[in-house]
């Protein structure tokens, strides 16, 4: 059989079906073998760009594992409870501007203002106490441990960060126990 260009060609139906099989039998095989592993490689890439990012994130906080770390065997973890009451005596809420300006002086920040709410007492004997201090960001972080670390302290209601007369200024709504 010669092909001559421009002339039609004449094939058996034999080898017409052979070849109409053979395409199909391609496309087949593309469509089940060749789609699903292009596929695949497309989610194993979105993974390694996930992994990227997490290793990103590793090797900045590597740095705060170090120091969390040294503090541990310094044995000057946050979570290590100061010694004392676990109520506050009804004595010492005259003073309590006092109890929180000394855990204020060993941050190192300032306390601008510490103002009770004695609308705040009731049958659970509890006082909020709001509490302003003045200093740098990593000083406030200090005194947030260093409050955290009271014994009579039974929450932190709120939390406000911002910028004042004396640099960074953090607000905070603590609740003491009472006796």
């Amino acid at each position: 059989m010669n092909f001559v260009p421009g002339k039609t060609l004449n094939l058996p139906k034999q080898a017409a079906m052979y070849a109409a099989f053979s395409a199909i039998a391609l496309l087949a095989f593309g469509l089940g073998v060749l789609l699903p592993n292009a596929l695949d490689l497309s989610g194993l890439e979105s993974k390694i760009d996930e992994t990227g990012l997490e290793i990103e994130k590793q090797k900045l906080m590597a740095p705060v594992f170090l120091t969390l770390t040294k503090s541990v065997k310094e044995n000057d973890v946050v979570g290590m409870m100061e010694k004392g009451p676990e109520k506050l005596p009804q004595a010492e809420i005259p003073q309590i501007g006092g109890v929180f300006e000394a855990v204020a002086a060993k941050a190192g920040v300032n306390l601008v203002s510490a103002k009770p709410n004695p609308d705040s007492l009731g049958k659970e004997r509890r006082l909020s106490v709001r509490l302003t201090v003045a200093g740098e960001l990593p000083r406030l972080r200090d005194f947030l441990g260093a409050l955290g670390r009271l014994p009579y302290l039974e929450k932190i209601e709120k939390i406000e960060l911002g910028r004042g007369g004396q640099g960074a200024e953090l607000t905070v709504v603590a609740w003491a126990a009472l006796e």
